[in-house]
């Protein structure tokens, strides 16, 4: 089912308003102060590329929020706007989605997603993420430079696997898609099959993720306040994203996704390696 124009340009004139009245009665802080700009633009481009790939809102705006927010109070904004995102899109290529292809993955995530989240509470996020940006730069460089290297499936055991990285990537880094998005491009033929199972994947995990999160207190008041400003965002780039993929063929949505992982590993190894050099005086600063 593809929303009409007519009723994407209504949904994003109502996204608009709400901030708007929000603000008028003085439940939510100013729209436009430099925290609100940050979350706007790192989220319209996450989901252009979520829209567009059925992943990926970690990779481009995490890229941008994760340089200015902790990780804390990042990886909540990323997993809802992202699952926003996954929830719009679904309802424009319901017809592509691979349920029963993707449950292996579904079971490994959410088994790894508490993992993740004890990660992102516990663990030095600087050495993860240059752990796991340095595994996606070197990975998805790699399968650049062979674009039809394909790889039987091994059975459910083996996705599995793949859906348990996810869960504990998308608990860590809001970043579920990443490992399950190579090991479904290197398994699956059509790009439709790929998203399908890429997307249904991710949408069970990151309402799960969320719902965690909520749980153990990670997700405030303030959370929200966050989440209806960056509505009109949201819908736009979702819209455009959509729009996108019915024009790529499979050639070019199998670089779509490693572009969006080489991305993604490279963000991650430069952000941690700013973090240390911050936190070790290098630039003169008190540490954070």
């Amino acid at each position: 089912m593809t929303i009409p124009l007519r009723w994407q340009g209504i949904l994003v004139l109502g996204s608009v308003v709400a901030p708007f009245f929000l603000w008028a009665t003085g439940e939510t802080s100013p729209l436009i102060d430099s925290r609100s700009i940050i979350i706007y633009v790192a989220v319209f481009f996450g989901s252009v590329v979520v829209g567009a790939a059925g992943f990926g809102s970690a990779a481009v705006g995490g890229a941008i929020m994760l340089f200015w927010l902790v990780p804390v109070s990042a990886v909540p904004i990323l997993n809802s706007a992202s699952f926003t995102t996954q929830l719009i899109s679904v309802s424009q290529l319901w017809k592509s989605l691979q349920w029963r292809g993707c449950l292996p993955l579904v079971v490994g995530g959410l088994i790894g997603m508490p993992m993740g989240v004890l990660l992102l509470q516990r663990a030095n996020p600087d050495a993860f993420k240059l752990a796991f940006g340095m595994f996606l730069f070197c990975w998805s460089g790699y399968l650049l430079l062979r674009p039809h290297l394909q790889l039987q499936r091994k059975g459910p055991l083996a996705d599995a696997v793949a859906g348990l990285t996810g869960g504990i990537t998308g608990g860590a880094v809001a970043f579920p898609g990443a490992l399950p998005a190579i090991w479904c491009s290197l398994t699956r033929g059509t790009k439709e099959e790929q998203r399908g199972t890429i997307q249904a994947f991710i949408l069970v995990v990151q309402f799960c993720t969320l719902a965690f999160l909520a749980a153990k207190g990670i997700v405030g008041l303030g959370f929200i306040s966050d989440y209806i400003k960056m509505l009109p965002a949201i819908l736009m780039g979702t819209f455009v994203g959509v729009h996108l993929f019915t024009k790529m063929d499979h050639a070019l949505f199998r670089r779509l996704i490693l572009l969006i992982l080489l991305i993604a590993g490279a963000t991650h190894v430069v952000h941690a390696g700013v973090d240390f050099l911050v936190t070790t005086h290098f630039f003169g600063l008190p540490a954070t």
